[in-house]
Parts: structure tokens; C-alpha cells; sequence
């Protein structure tokens, strides 16, 4: 599954899916819905500093190893006396295993349209924009409280994603990093691509980067590059996953994960068996509704 860190999480797509007018109300008003400086990378970093604000409700050095389960908590072995929160938001699993918007990114959705309207609200004053706001308040409050006690899923041992959005020192995966060279008699072919993670010591696979859309002009052959990404202390190899067309599937073009910086496909981009995966699946969920309720 995506990790928290490794994206916002949420699009413009998202906050539509549930609210028609939002993208028309932001262009009214001047406000930038994704990317840099936008509604929803202001409310991840709201929702990351209140999950932390959680966190230090847990305690640290449990002696029952990576996870000291003391009923439904997430316990991490930080040095005794430290005051380290015992997890870290590049655990927390984002996305649902069932390919649904889990409650957490349901919650990042709602938290970026109060925001949205809030916003816009101080900016106007209108009453109907004021009551938008405060509906998706109380809104985004359920879902904290759901979450609460569905628990958080979390991960042991991490694996973001290349180019993780909020990973410190993860680096990039951008456009600069696909190319073709010349060789064989291929027709030009329109492809997306995305790379992964691969940890061989517990055969963990990470989330994918960012997809990138690439078009291989006539008589070339894709190549990929992972060397502006820099991989977490676990990454042993990189995988790279690239649809046969626009809009296709992305399916692995590695049968063993790759050891060296960069990639030449052999030939044309053909589809096999093997589709480009979520991620880490969560391990457990923590239950703490209580402390999530004081947070």
C-alpha cells in the first residue's frame, strides 16, 4: 500500500469526487488546489502535524521487540530515556487493500475542502461559503474519530516509495529521468512508466513513484534511469513497471529486480503477468481512539 509520506495523497479528482463547485469556487478565488503551496499539500502537512501531536502519546522502549503490543498499541524500541514519539508518519499505510479511499484519505480530502472553504469564506463573507465550511468540519471530524477507532495501519519497516513527496532526502523521479535511444525498427509508442522499491531481504516492494507519461519515438527503445532517487537503507534493487500504451496497466519489464542505476528496455514495451502493485501492506492497525480524542 502507498505510505503516507509517499504522496499528498489526495488530487483535485478527489475533492470534486465530493464536491461539484470546489474546482470553479479555487479559481475564483485564486486558490491552488494541488502541488506546491496548495489547499491540499496545506492540509496534509495539518493532518501529518496532528498525527505526530498523537504519537507522543505513545511511549518508547518496549522490550517485546519491533512491535510490543500492550493491548492494540504500537510500541517502537527507541533507546531507553529517549523521548523519541515511538512512530513515525513513514509507517503509516495511506492507501486501502481493496483499491477504496481508505478513512485516512478520506480525512485528508475532507480537511482540504474545509480548508478550501474556509479560505474563501474569510475572503468573502458569505454565509453559503461559511456553511460549507463549517459542514465539512464537522464532517472531517467524523472521519478523525472513525479512524480513531479503526485504528491507524502501520508498517515495522518502511519502504517509501522512489522520490517519496515527503521523505527527507528521497530525492527525485521526474521526466529527465526517462529517455530512448536508437536502435532495432520499433514504431513510436506512447507509454507510462513507474518505478518501485525492492527490499531482497524480506521481499518487500514499495509503492510506485510518480507515473510518467513518455512518448518512444520511432526506431528506440526506452530507458530509465532511478539515479536521482536515493533509496531508503533497506533498498536493495528498483523495479520499473510500464504500460503497453497510454492508459494501459503498468506491468513489470524485469524478470529479477535491477542492481545498476539505469534501465534499457530490450525492445518494444510489451505487457506481461505482473501489474505495478500498491505496496507494503499494513502490519497492524493501532487502536488509540483515546489519545486521538485528547489530541
Amino acid at each position: 500500500m502507498s505510505l503516507l509520506t509517499d504522496s499528498d495523497q489526495v488530487s483535485g479528482a478527489d475533492l470534486r469526487a465530493i464536491d461539484y463547485e470546489v474546482a470553479d469556487v479555487a479559481e475564483t478565488h485564486k486558490l491552488t488546489l494541488e502541488g506546491d503551496g496548495s489547499v491540499i499539500r496545506g492540509a496534509w502537512e495539518e493532518c501529518a502535524e496532528k498525527l505526530l501531536a498523537a504519537f507522543q502519546n505513545f511511549g518508547s522502549g518496549s522490550p517485546l521487540g519491533p512491535f510490543g503490543v500492550i493491548p492494540n498499541l504500537l510500541y517502537w524500541n527507541w533507546p531507553a530515556g529517549t523521548t523519541n514519539s515511538a512512530i513515525s508518519l513513514s509507517q503509516v499505510v495511506a492507501s486501502d487493500p481493496l483499491n477504496k479511499r481508505s478513512v485516512l484519505q478520506r480525512w485528508l480530502t475532507l480537511c482540504a475542502l474545509e480548508n478550501v472553504y474556509r479560505a474563501v469564506a474569510n475572503a468573502s463573507q458569505e454565509d453559503r461559503y461559511k456553511k460549507k465550511q463549517a459542514a465539512y468540519d464537522v464532517e472531517a471530524a467524523k472521519a478523525w474519530r472513525l479512524l480513531s477507532r479503526l485504528g491507524l495501519p502501520v508498517v515495522s519497516q518502511p519502504l517509501p516509495a522512489p522520490g517519496a513527496l515527503h521523505e527527507p532526502g528521497a530525492g527525485t523521479f521526474s521526466g529527465s529521468d526517462i529517455g530512448s535511444v536508437v536502435t532495432g525498427s520499433a514504431a513510436d509508442q506512447p507509454v507510462e512508466i513507474s518505478i518501485t522499491w525492492w527490499d531482497s531481504v524480506r521481499s518487500a516492494e514499495s509503492g510506485p513513484s510518480l507515473v510518467i507519461g513518455y512518448d518512444i519515438p520511432d526506431n528506440a527503445v526506452l530507458t530509465v534511469s532511478r539515479a536521482n532517487c536515493v533509496p531508503p537503507a533497506a533498498a536493495t534493487h528498483w523495479n520499473v513497471y510500464v504500460s503497453a500504451l497510454t492508459g494501459q496497466p503498468l506491468t513489470r519489464q524485469v524478470q529479477l529486480p535491477i542492481a545498476t542505476t539505469s534501465w534499457a528496455a530490450p525492445g518494444a514495451i510489451a505487457a506481461t503477468a505482473t501489474q505495478l502493485g500498491p505496496g507494503q501492506a499494513a502490519e497492524r492497525n493501532i487502536a488509540f481512539s483515546n489519545f486521538l480524542q485528547r489530541a
